[in-house]
């Protein structure tokens, strides 16, 4: 039997340990367990100007409805787009198209951001044909992730 290149064996010993167990798992506020095939995001790609949202309307952004003042208003349909689309060229407000490479996942707290991650590993980690894995398996050879709020934990080395 050939033996794993160094690179196969970091592979499953990222998806075997470090995204194993419970490092992705989901609690719900009351404290049951959520299984990550049963999980669900809701995502949108918003274009900011300024500090007006592209495409809504100034009477959704007037900030005197409930849902505004805890901003999670809902961005308008023409923006909402599932994981697995996230890297597909896009047009903005101005009409070019562009490739997006990176992507920032912002907002308050306990609104999903680590949930969203946590989802997107274990699509692409999993050998089951979700459409995240396929599309994603397409452009990327492997996915990290590294939880920023971690880092602060780390010594100083200077």
């Amino acid at each position: 039997m050939k033996t794993p290149s160094l690179l196969d064996q970091a592979d499953i010993l990222l998806r075997d340990t470090y995204y194993a167990g419970s490092r992705l798992k989901i609690e719900r506020l009351s404290g049951e367990e959520l299984l990550m095939d049963q999980c669900y995001i809701n995502l949108a790609i918003v274009e900011k100007i300024g500090n007006e949202v592209a495409g809504q309307k100034n009477e959704e952004t007037s900030g005197f409805s409930l849902l505004a003042r805890q901003k999670v208003q809902t961005p308008p349909e023409t923006s909402q787009v599932e994981p697995s689309t996230i890297f597909k060229r896009l047009e903005t407000h101005d009409k070019r198209m562009i490739e997006l490479r990176r992507v920032l996942i912002r907002g308050r707290a306990g609104v999903g951001k680590t949930t969203l991650c946590k989802k997107m590993i274990y699509d692409f980690t999993r050998t089951t044909e979700t459409a995240l894995n396929v599309s994603w398996k397409k452009l990327f050879d492997r996915v990290l992730w590294v939880q920023l709020r971690s880092l602060k934990d780390l010594p100083n080395t200077e």
